[in-house]
C-alpha cells in the first residue's frame, strides 16, 4: 500500500484549473506557444503524480512539489524576459503565484 498524502486530490484539482485556464489564455496571447506549451507542462506535472486524479502514476508527491516550485519558477521567468502584452504578462505573473503556493502550502497535503 502506497502512502499518500492527504488531500493530494485537491493539489491536483487545482492546478488542472490553473492549466486549462492558463490555456485558454493563449488565443489572446502574442506569443500563444509559449503559453502552450507552459500550460501543458503544468497539466502533465498534475496528471504524472502518484494521487488520485492522475492520469499516470509516475511521479512522488515530493518530486511534484519540486517540480511545481520549478514550473512556476519558469513561469515567472517567461513573464518577465517573453516579449508580451501587459495583460499577457500579468497572467503569467498570476499563474507562477498560484502554482507556488499550491505547490509550497499544499504540497505537504494540508
Amino acid at each position: 500500500m502506497v502512502s499518500r498524502p492527504q488531500g493530494l486530490w485537491f493539489v491536483q484539482l487545482l492546478e488542472y484549473g490553473i492549466g486549462f485556464a492558463l490555456a485558454s489564455s493563449a488565443p489572446r496571447a502574442a506569443h500563444p506557444f509559449v503559453v502552450i506549451v507552459l500550460a501543458l507542462v503544468l497539466i502533465t506535472n498534475a496528471a504524472t503524480v502518484q494521487g488520485p486524479l492522475s492520469a499516470f502514476q509516475f511521479t512522488s508527491a515530493v518530486v511534484h512539489r519540486l517540480i511545481g516550485i520549478a514550473i512556476a519558477v519558469c513561469v515567472l521567468v517567461c513573464a518577465l524576459f517573453v516579449p508580451m502584452d501587459v495583460a499577457g504578462k500579468l497572467t503569467l505573473v498570476a499563474v507562477a503565484i498560484a502554482e507556488a503556493f499550491v505547490s509550497v502550502r499544499f504540497g505537504h497535503g494540508i
